[in-house]
């Protein structure tokens, strides 16, 4: 199996910092047609994401698993249904650990109970950290995206589509 790993905030979902609310949901222009098309072109989204709005003490475990809830929703909403494969570190970035980005952590944490090919595998993030993670995963490619710009995940599945196929 391979995968296209996905940062969430300000790749998937508007960054409007420490993102935990429901009612601060916002999808980014773009990201649901370019979910379907990756899921076309045999990729299966996965997404990794740092939360450390968790380890700050501004929300906890229940409020990330119902944002994603509604993440997942929304984007059914929209027309795109994926399967709902996420890890996230709540970690602080001073925590040192081993599955906060830019550490692989995560991305090989979720490849190793899925069965993924991370050699046929990318990352897409907006941050250098996400690079740095999938690079250090062994991820085919890591993309940088512009954080919350419309379009960037389209952009992304032009290129896999040009260069990688």
């Amino acid at each position: 199996m391979k995968a296209i790993f996905l940062d969430r905030d300000g790749v998937i979902n508007h960054d409007c910092g420490y993102a935990y609310l429901v009612e601060d949901l916002r999808i980014i222009p773009g990201v649901p047609r370019a979910l379907r098309l990756l899921q076309q072109m045999g990729y299966v989204p996965v997404i990794v994401t740092n939360q450390s709005a968790i380890g700050r003490g501004f929300c906890n475990d229940d409020d990330v698993d119902k944002f994603m809830d509604a993440l997942y929703l929304e984007l059914q909403n929209q027309g795109t249904t994926i399967p709902k494969l996420y890890d996230y570190c709540p970690h602080r970035p001073i925590a040192c650990c081993w599955c906060r980005k830019p550490e692989p952590g995560m991305l090989l944490e979720v490849a190793r109970h899925h069965g993924i090919d991370l050699a046929q595998s990318f990352m897409v993030g907006d941050k250098h950290s996400d690079v740095q993670a999938g690079d250090s995963a062994g991820c085919r490619y890591s993309f940088q995206v512009e954080t919350n710009k419309p379009g960037e995940l389209l952009r992304v599945v032009h290129l896999i589509r040009e260069h990688y196929t």
